[in-house]
Formats: C-alpha cells, sequence, structure tokens
C-alpha cells in the first residue's frame, strides 16, 4: 500500500447502497481531466466481480488498488490524502467518524448519518446526492490543496468531539430517531 500519488480511499463492502459504479465514474472522469491520483478500496462483497470488470473495460488497472477486506483500515486512511464516500444510503458511518477522529478531509454524498457526523460541511464536505455534485466535490478537494488542509485541521478538530461516550450517544440518538421515522 505505498503511496504514488494523491490518492483517494473508499471503505466498504462492495454491494449497491455503497454505489462503488459512482465512484469508479468520478474516478475515471477525473483523470481524463488530466488530474493524476490514485484510487483505492477497501472492502469485498458481491459487486466485486463487476467492479474488476469496469476497471479493466475501461483501463483503469494502473489507478485503482483494491485492497478486499482489511480488519485495519487506519494504515490506509492514515496514508490516503482523502476519504470518500459515493454512498446511496448508509448508517451511521464507522469510516467516516474514523477518519475524522485520524484528522482526515472527507467528501460524502448526503446520505444518513453523514450530518451528525460532519456538520451542514462544516467538517468534511456533503454533496447532493448525485454523480454530478459528487464529481465537483471530489474534483475541488483533489484540486485544492488549501481546501484539502482547512477540512483535514476541522477533522482532526471534530475528531477530538468524538471521545467515546459523544460516539455512543450520537449513535444512540441516530437509531432513536431512525426507529422513530420508521414508525410514522
Amino acid at each position: 500500500s505505498s503511496k504514488r500519488r494523491l490518492t483517494m480511499l473508499a471503505v466498504g463492502t462492495m454491494y449497491p447502497p455503497k454505489n462503488y459504479p459512482r465512484l469508479l465514474r468520478t474516478h475515471e472522469r477525473i483523470l481524463k481531466s488530466g488530474i493524476a491520483h490514485d484510487l483505492w478500496i477497501l472492502g469485498d462483497g458481491v459487486e466485486r466481480p463487476e467492479i474488476e470488470q469496469f476497471i479493466r473495460e475501461h483501463v483503469l488497472t494502473d489507478s485503482v488498488m483494491l485492497f478486499g477486506f482489511r480488519e485495519n483500515p487506519f494504515p490506509y486512511i492514515k496514508a490516503a490524502d482523502l476519504i470518500v464516500c459515493s454512498s446511496n444510503y448508509e448508517g451511521l458511518s464507522t469510516v467516516i467518524t474514523e477518519s475524522v477522529i485520524l484528522g482526515k478531509p472527507v467528501v460524502t454524498t448526503d446520505c444518513s448519518g453523514m450530518k451528525e457526523i460532519l456538520g451542514k460541511s462544516e467538517y468534511g464536505l456533503i454533496t447532493e446526492n448525485s454523480d454530478e455534485a459528487f464529481y465537483e466535490g471530489v474534483t475541488q478537494l483533489l484540486t485544492n490543496t488549501s481546501l484539502r488542509e482547512h477540512y483535514a485541521a476541522k477533522a482532526a478538530e471534530r475528531g477530538r468531539d468524538f471521545s467515546l461516550q459523544a460516539l455512543v450517544s450520537k449513535a444512540e440518538q441516530f437509531f432513536k430517531t431512525t426507529m422513530e421515522t420508521q414508525h410514522d
């Protein structure tokens, strides 16, 4: 997992809610616009064959690294320049929480739980849940070093709020709200 250049990292199960096709299309489009970078993906799942096929067909084998499932994602999170989440929907994301604790800049689609962690794009960039908005958000953070540094600093600041207690009560609040909305 030695880093060659600007690297973005996605972590999670390879299944439809994660919307990895969106992430791969975004990666390809950014490369074609002339911004050299690598994409690392940690995770495994039912969509892995389709993801591998997309990578082959779109000639992305040089820039996309699939690391499979890793018990400990920390070294990868630490090494990456940008943490990305292209999900359609999501629970309270452990990966995004871990990334914030490690002071990493994050770009994520607006899915449940993200505002609880990142505020209103205060501690990480939350884009509209669409391909275009996600592409624009990721491009912004890959091309703008000072914006990456800004979000890294804000994430670190937020990470300090995430003592275990804060996290537990946030999770409890999240599930309580989720349960209430499901009963309506």
